[in-house]
């Protein structure tokens, strides 16, 4: 059955089509002008997600792009800092060699020493280097990690360095290259500057030890925990089966035992109580309450000598006229000190060129994801075009449709 059709059903859903069409003809001139087809998540709900996604994912990589190109800044001042330091090693060897000639005067050698003295200053100022307020060789510390002592030489007639000291740590400075791609961008001093492995002997006996309550103490900045009973052999144990560059054994060459702790790679063993814990100071290792790095016990046995410790011994075996050591254990000495920076400055190439691949990764990401990002939320301009004309060639369609039948009425028929 047929309902009654009038002239205002026919008007109302020929202006309900009307409206939908420049409704319709309304969204496609806005997508051209904003060259966006997603205003609201309602207009692709699919696309709003992966759209939030994607450039979700293009801030992240611009962080990490930033934090690159930090790393990079930060490796490229430390390169330069290597290779003058090297410069200046081979320098003072150059003089070490001529001094060990014999064949010099004693005011020559004098005036050799003079320049090794000038070249360790500058070595300090190379090793308390700074990279935006922060130190690129002490570890978390933001002051000065090498702290130098001078004093009054009897063979020349100003102060020279006697004694430089590493006061920093050996914290490590990260940088996030991308999720879950963190590259050190620092190098420890204590590592960099040193020249022999530590050994810290104890001479207080150990024999009969044991811990009377669980408690920890740090080594080179890991933990170890000591459980109540642990004896001598067991701390030993624990600190053997850390993944560090340090061994421990026990001395029992006089009949007592006595904990000895060494590095195996050059750099000075840092060692503390945590806490309420005095392990290591029943042992004859750590001074109480003190903290690291100068924290050993009194009477404890320290072997270590870092570079500047070297550098001084061949300046004032050069006053000293000691033709044999300067050709024999200092040529030795100062050759370590220079496979250690060509060692770490390897490491520094290595970590410079890993962020650069991560860093030309990332921008290649970047053109796939805008690409993608572009195909997902901006408007195709030909196929946007080509529907508005289709819709625009209807709309006019309906309206001339619509005049003729909007033109007719029930007095068109009665004559």
């Amino acid at each position: 059955m047929i309902g009654r059709v009038t002239q205002n059903s026919i008007s109302n859903e020929f202006l309900f089509y009307l409206k939908d069409r420049m409704v319709e003809m309304n969204k496609k001139q806005t997508d051209l002008t904003s060259m966006s087809k997603i205003r609201i998540p309602e207009d692709d709900p699919v696309g709003t997600t992966l759209s939030m996604s994607f450039q979700s994912r293009l801030k992240e990589i611009e962080t990490y792009i930033n934090n690159i190109e930090e790393g990079q800044a930060r490796l490229n001042i430390m390169d330069s800092n290597l290779q003058s330091a090297t410069d200046i090693l081979q320098r003072i060897r150059e003089l070490t060699v001529q001094a060990a000639n014999g064949t010099y005067t004693k005011d020559d050698t004098k005036k050799m020493a003079i320049e090794v003295d000038q070249l360790i200053r500058e070595l300090v100022n190379i090793a308390n280097s700074y990279y935006k307020q922060s130190s690129l060789y002490g570890g978390h510390m933001t002051d000065t990690p090498f702290k130098v002592e001078y004093g009054l030489s009897e063979d020349l007639d100003y102060e020279v360095v006697k004694k430089v000291v590493f006061m920093g740590n050996d914290g490590i400075v990260m940088r996030q290259a991308d999720m879950n791609d963190l590259v050190q961008i620092n190098l420890s001093g204590n590592r960099l500057f040193a020249s022999e492995n530590t050994v810290i002997k104890s001479t207080i006996p150990g024999t009969g030890f044991v811990a009377d309550r669980d408690q920890v103490f740090k080594i080179d900045g890991v933990e170890v925990f000591v459980a109540k009973g642990d004896n001598l052999e067991t701390i030993v144990d624990k600190i053997n089966s850390l993944n560090i560059p340090v061994k421990a054994y026990i001395d029992n060459s006089t009949g007592s035992n006595f904990l000895v702790i060494e590095s195996t790679i050059p750099h000075n063993v840092t060692i503390e109580d945590i806490g309420d814990g005095n392990v290591m100071e029943t042992l004859g290792i750590v001074r109480k309450g003190a903290k690291p790095p100068m924290n050993y016990h009194p009477e404890a046995k320290v072997f270590t000598m870092n570079l500047f410790d070297v550098l001084i011994k061949i300046r004032d075996d050069m006053l000293a006229g000691k033709q044999q050591n300067l050709g024999g254990e200092d040529l030795t000495l100062i050759d370590n000190g220079l496979d250690n920076f060509l060692r770490y400055r390897a490491e520094v190439g290595a970590r410079f060129e890993r962020l650069k691949t991560i860093n030309l990764r990332l921008n290649t990401d970047i053109v796939y994801l805008k690409d993608i990002l572009s195909k997902v939320q901006a408007t195709d301009i030909p196929e946007a075009v080509t529907e508005l004309k289709m819709l625009e060639l209807t709309h006019q369609a309906g309206l001339q449709v619509g005049a003729k039948l909007m033109g007719l009425s029930l007095l068109n028929f009665l004559r």
